[in-house]
């Protein structure tokens, strides 16, 4: 079944306003179909809680969203822990017991163009 979700692009996190984030996947089904996955949620010290979550389901114009599907809501309540890799602030660790690891690295200013 791995072959239905090909053409995988990294996914991406940023942050908005003082203490929200943003997580979004985008994968494609069967190469064709574009799957935009996005949760948002706040950080409280080393902790993000997450507090709402949307899937949308082809293109834009098709305007197939679905908000808070039920698998994420069940996934929601578990907060996610965050840490740095020893020696380096680009790498960005993020555990939730039971479901599993995301890791990140940060952009630096000349890998976007900045410089």
């Amino acid at each position: 079944m791995a072959w239905l979700w090909l053409s995988r692009t990294a996914g991406s996190m940023e942050r908005t306003g003082a203490d929200g984030f943003v997580l979004e996947e985008r994968l494609k089904l069967l190469r064709i179909l574009p799957l935009v996955i996005q949760w948002r949620g706040s950080a409280t010290g080393d902790t993000i809680n997450w507090t709402g979550s949307s899937i949308r389901v082809g293109w834009r114009w098709l305007n197939k969203t679905k908000e808070n599907p039920a698998k994420a809501v069940e996934k929601m309540q578990y907060p996610w822990r965050i840490r740095h890799a020893p020696g380096s602030d680009r790498v960005l660790f993020f555990h939730c017991e039971g479901i599993g690891n995301l890791v990140y690295v940060r952009e630096d200013e000349a890998s976007r163009g900045g410089g």
